[in-house]
């Protein structure tokens, strides 16, 4: 072999051994690229996270941090519908990654993602669960639950109402069972409390029926007050799921219970959302 022959071997050998070193440095710098892209967007997410809660965590029972759960409702439900409320609108703005790190920062177990039917998926599971507990009871939730989706479409920026009714048997023996019972109570009790004293101790008979024909001081649902239609359907929705399960309580799904400010429709809604799929799902 000449020497031209062993020449261009040694050539190869050089220009092969430069590309595999070439290669290895493109793929380190890569790897070291995707990593400090992966921690920029972490921190990213950090951030938005920190800046979301931060935001919304006002001192006391009156901050909107405890209605994150239902951001993951209005999510769920629309995420471009316009709540009334800001903390469900911004949180519907942000990615599923920055969400799933608000909650989780937050001790919230739930996941937010979207979710297809979500409504009509939550109205078919709570049907079935209210057929069990309150055997053959009046269907408020017919037309897909329509008067259940307007306390949110009809009704969402509206303060809930302070509803009050004649007081009943279950009311009574608390009272008196109290060492000194309260004048004010003595004939009237908030219809929320009566709603689920039915529902609680009276399901076999029927107890949707007479709240629905049940007066209030502003009138009732069967006089065709919509709002008052709206609000028994979020109510029992919301209950009804609770005691058909009993006290289980499948997951930490936050705190909504203790929020003190301010009201609305919406947050009804959405609460009544939140209950069903955390009990019937």
């Amino acid at each position: 072999m000449d020497a031209s022959f062993w020449i261009s071997i040694i050539v190869a050998i050089v220009i092969g051994g430069g590309q595999i070193y070439i290669a290895c440095k493109m793929k380190g710098f890569e790897e070291r690229q995707d990593k400090r892209d992966e921690t920029r967007r972490k921190a990213k997410v950090t951030a938005q996270a920190t800046q979301f809660i931060q935001k919304y965590n006002s001192k006391g029972y009156a901050s909107e941090i405890l209605l994150l759960p239902l951001c993951v409702s209005a999510y769920k439900y629309n995420p471009i519908y316009h709540f009334h409320r800001e903390i469900y609108r911004e949180f519907c703005s942000l990615t599923e990654e920055v969400q799933n790190e608000i909650l989780s920062r937050s001790q919230i177990e739930l996941s937010s993602q979207t979710v297809d039917d979500y409504y009509t998926k939550l109205l078919d599971a709570y049907k079935k669960v209210q057929s069990l507990y309150c055997p053959n009871d009046l269907d408020i939730f017919y037309d897909e639950g329509k008067y259940l989706e307007r306390a949110l479409i009809n009704n969402g920026n509206k303060i809930v109402p302070s509803l009050r009714c004649a007081i009943d048997e279950e009311k009574k023996r608390q009272n008196a069972s109290l060492i000194t019972p309260n004048p004010v109570d003595s004939d009237y009790m908030p219809f929320h409390e009566h709603i689920t004293n039915e529902l609680a101790y009276n399901h076999n008979d029927k107890p949707i029926a007479r709240l629905f024909a049940e007066s209030t001081d502003n009138g009732s649902a069967q006089d065709g007050d919509e709002i008052i239609v709206s609000y028994l359907c979020c109510v029992v929705a919301k209950y009804v799921s609770i005691y058909a399960h009993g006290n289980d309580k499948i997951q930490e799904t936050g705190n909504v219970d203790d929020f003190s400010g301010k009201l609305y429709m919406e947050d009804l809604f959405l609460d009544a959302l939140n209950t069903m799929e955390t009990y019937n799902s």
